[in-house]
C-alpha cells in the first residue's frame, strides 16, 4: 500500500468518526476524540475531578489505552473489584458502583446512528450504564463503530464475546468456534451456564446527558480481531490440553505441510505395513494359494469402494473450507452429513460384496484353486466395509481442520491388534484366508470407534453429535461435486488394475502370489506420494474458506516439489530392496527377480502418474465452485 493510499484510508476512518461524534451529539451523549491512547487518558484525566469515587466496568479497552492505570493511580478513590477476595466483597463493590461519581467502561459496538449497544453476563455493567452513577465515560476505538443494531448483534457475537470468553477462561460453545446465535435472532445463542451474552442492551436518546469518547488509535479490524481470537485460542490451547490442530491460513507453508504430511504419510505407510504382515502370515503359514487369494482381490476391492471412499475427498475439501471459514453451523452440517454418508456407503458395499464377489472374481478369470478361498475373503472382508468408510470419512474431518496424529495413533492401535490376531487366528485356529479377513474387520471396526469417539469429545466447531446425524442435501451434493470426479479417476485407474490381475491371473496362482507381495511393495511408493495429494487438499479448503487466496499457489508449488522428491528416492529405494522383501516372504529368487522386475517399472509408472493426478486434482479443487 503506497502513501497515498494510507492517507485517503486515514481521512476516510476520521470522518466516519467524525459522523458517529455527529450522531451521539444528537443523541445528547457529549463525544470526545482522542488521536492516540496518550489522548485518551488525558481527556480521561480532565473529565476526573481528585477524590472522585470512580468504578469501572469488565473493558479490555480500559487496560489496553492506560486509563485503568490511571485510575489506580491514587488520585481517586477506585472502586476495584479485583481486590475483592469472595463471591460477597464482589458483590458489595458492584452495588457501591451505583453510588460512584464517575462510571468508566467499554462498549461493545457503535452505530453510525449513535446508538451504544452492549452485551452482558451478570448485568452490573449494562446496569451502571443505564442508572446510577452521576457520570458514564465510554470508551470506544474506531473498529467498535458498526452500521446499524443488526451489525452490532453479528459483531457482538462474532468478535466480542468468544474474546471475552476465552479471556474469562469460560467453557462455552463461542470459545470453540462461532456463536451458535450468529445467524439467527439474539436469543438463539448457547445455553450454557457460563453464558456471558445474557442481558442485551441499546443505549440511544439519553435524557441526562453522558459522555462519549473515541480514539482511532486502536486499528483492529473485525478481520484482525478474529486473528487475534486465533491466536488467543491457539495460546489456551498451549498452556492447557495438547492440541492437535494446525493454523493452516497463517504464518510459512513449508513447515506446517510436512508437519501434516509425515503423521499422514506414516499413516499410509503403517496401513501398507499392517497389510503387509497379512501377506507375510499367509504366505509363510498358509501357502502360495492362500496368498494368490488374499491377493487376487486387491484390485477388484479397490474397484467397488474407490467411488465411495472419493467421496470423503468432498468431505475433506467441505470440511477444510468452512473451518477455515469459521462457519460453525456449515460446518457442522457438514460433518453430521459425512458420517451417515460413510455408514450408508459401507451397507451398500456390505450388499454388494457379499453378493458379486464370486461371479466378479469368475469373471477376471480366477483359477480354480484360489477362487473359494478369495470369494471367503471377499465375503467377510466387505462385512467391515462400514467401519472402513466411517474411518475414512472421520479421518477426512480430522485432516481437514489440521489433525493428522490422532488418525495415526487410531491406526496403529487397530494395526496391532490386527497383526496379533492375524497370528492367533491363522497360527493356532488355522482359520487361513478367513483368519487374516476376520482379523482385518475387527482392526477396523476398533480403529472406526476411535475416531468416532474422538469426534464426540471434541469441543471443537466438528463435533460429532449422534442425535444431529442427518443428510443435507446441499452439503451431500457439495461432497458430489468434489468426491465423486475423485473416486471415478481412482476407479479408472482400479479399472486397469482390474485388468491387469486378470492378465496376471493366467499365470497360475504362483505367480499370482509373487505379484501380490510385489505390489504390497511398490504401494509404499504410491502411499507417501499421495500423503502431500491429501494435504494439498487440506490446506488448499481452509485457505480458500479464509479467502487467503494468495496462499494456494504457494501450496501448489510446494506440495508438487514435495511430491517428485518423495517419489524420486522411494522409488529408487523399492527398486534396490525389493527383491530381498520378495525372498522374505519365501518366493524363490527368479519368480521374485522376474515379478520385481516387472512391478518395479509399474511403481515408477505408478509414481509419476500420482504426482500428475495429484496435480490434477489439486487445480480442480481450486476451480470448483463448491470450494469458494
Amino acid at each position: 500500500m503506497n502513501t497515498q493510499d494510507t492517507v485517503h484510508r486515514k481521512s476516510a476512518a476520521e470522518l466516519r468518526i467524525r459522523r458517529v461524534m455527529d450522531a451521539l451529539e444528537k443523541n445528547n451523549m457529549q463525544a470526545y476524540y482522542a488521536p492516540t491512547f496518550a489522548d485518551a487518558v488525558k481527556i480521561a484525566k480532565e473529565l476526573l475531578q481528585p477524590g472522585d469515587v470512580i468504578s469501572c466496568g469488565g473493558s479490555v479497552t480500559l487496560d489496553e489505552t492506560g486509563v485503568m492505570d490511571l485510575m489506580r493511580c491514587g488520585d481517586y478513590e477506585f472502586l476495584d473489584r479485583t481486590t475483592a477476595k469472595t463471591p460477597e466483597e464482589r458483590e458489595k463493590l458492584y452495588r457501591e458502583v451505583f453510588s460512584s461519581d464517575v462510571f468508566l467502561t467499554g462498549t461493545n459496538a457503535v452505530t453510525e446512528h449513535g446508538e451504544l449497544y452492549n452485551v452482558d453476563g451478570n448485568g452490573n455493567r449494562v446496569a451502571a450504564m443505564l442508572f446510577g452513577p452521576k457520570k458514564v465515560l465510554v470508551f470506544a476505538g474506531c473498529n467498535k463503530i458498526v452500521r446499524d443494531i443488526d451489525d452490532a448483534a453479528k459483531r457482538v457475537k462474532s468478535c466480542a464475546t468468544p474474546a471475552n470468553a476465552m479471556r474469562l477462561n469460560l467453557d462455552t460453545p463461542c470459545t470453540h468456534g462461532a456463536c451458535p446465535g450468529t445467524d439467527g435472532e439474539l436469543c438463539a445463542g448457547c445455553c450454557s451456564e457460563n453464558r456471558i451474552c445474557a442481558m442485551y442492551t441499546v443505549l440511544a436518546r439519553q435524557r441526562v446527558k453522558a459522555e462519549f469518547m473515541s480514539f482511532s488509535s486502536v486499528r483492529r479490524s473485525v478481520t484482525d480481531m478474529k486473528e487475534k481470537i486465533q491466536a488467543f485460542m491457539a495460546k489456551r490451547q498451549a498452556k492447557g490440553k495438547r492440541s492437535y490442530e494446525i493454523d493452516m491460513c497463517n504464518g510459512p507453508l513449508l513447515g506446517k505441510i510436512l508437519r501434516f504430511a509425515v503423521p499422514l504419510m506414516l499413516s499410509g505407510v503403517l496401513q501398507l505395513f499392517f497389510n503387509a504382515a497379512d501377506i507375510v502370515v499367509v504366505g509363510r503359514f498358509t501357502g502360495h494359494t492362500a496368498l494368490a487369494a488374499v491377493g487376487s482381490t486387491g484390485a477388484l476391492i479397490n474397484l467397488l469402494i474407490n467411488v465411495f471412499i472419493g467421496l470423503s475427498i468432498g468431505t475433506n475439501v467441505l470440511v477444510a473450507r468452512y473451518y477455515g471459514a469459521q462457519d460453525a453451523k456449515q460446518l457442522s452440517e457438514t460433518v453430521h452429513t459425512s458420517v451417515l454418508t460413510s455408514l450408508v456407503s459401507g451397507v451398500i458395499l456390505i450388499a454388494v460384496g457379499v453378493a458379486f464377489a464370486e461371479p466378479l472374481l469368475t469373471l477376471m478369470g480366477t483359477p480354480e484353486d484360489v477362487l473359494g478361498q478369495a470369494a471367503l475373503y471377499m465375503r467377510i472382508y466387505f462385512v467391515g466395509m462400514p467401519a472402513m468408510m466411517l474411518y475414512n470419512f472421520g479421518a477426512a474431518i480430522l485432516r481437514s481442520v489440521g489433525d493428522t496424529k490422532r488418525p495415526l495413533y487410531f491406526l496403529t492401535i487397530a494395526g496391532v491388534v490386527n497383526v496379533i490376531l492375524n497370528l492367533f487366528l491363522v497360527i493356532v485356529f488355522h482359520l487361513g484366508v478367513a483368519g487374516v479377513a476376520i482379523a482385518t474387520v475387527i482392526s477396523q471396526v476398533i480403529s472406526a470407534g476411535l475416531v468416532a469417539i474422538c469426534l464426540m469429545k471434541t469441543n471443537a466447531s466438528y463435533r460429532l453429535e449422534l442425535h444431529k446425524l442427518h443428510i443435507y442435501k446441499d452439503k451431500f451434493f457439495g461432497m458430489m461435486r468434489v468426491g465423486l470426479p475423485a473416486g471415478m479417476q481412482g476407479a479408472v485407474f482400479s479399472i486397469s488394475n482390474v485388468l491387469i490381475q486378470s492378465s496376471i491371473n493366467s499365470f497360475g496362482s504362483t505367480v499370482m502370489a509373487g505379484s501380490t507381495a510385489a505390489a504390497n511393495i511398490e504401494g509404499f511408493v504410491y502411499t507417501a506420494m499421495n500423503a502431500f495429494y491429501q494435504t494439498a487438499l487440506s490446506f488448499t479448503g481452509q485457505n480458500m474458506g479464509a479467502k487467503k487466496y494468495d496462499r494456494v499457489a504457494k501450496i501448489l508449488r510446494i506440495c508438487i516439489l514435495c511430491v517428485t522428491v518423495t517419489g524420486v528416492v522411494l522409488g529408487c529405494g523399492a527398486y534396490l530392496l525389493g527383491t530381498p522383501l520378495l525372498l522374505y516372504i519365501r518366493l524363490t529368487r527368479r519368480l521374485s527377480s522376474t515379478v520385481w522386475s516387472v512391478c518395479s517399472l509399474c511403481a515408477y509408472r505408478t509414481s509419476f502418474a500420482a504426482l500428475w493426478t495429484r496435480t490434477w486434482a489439486f487445480c480442480a479443487v481450486w476451480g470448483i465452485r463448491s470450494c469458494r
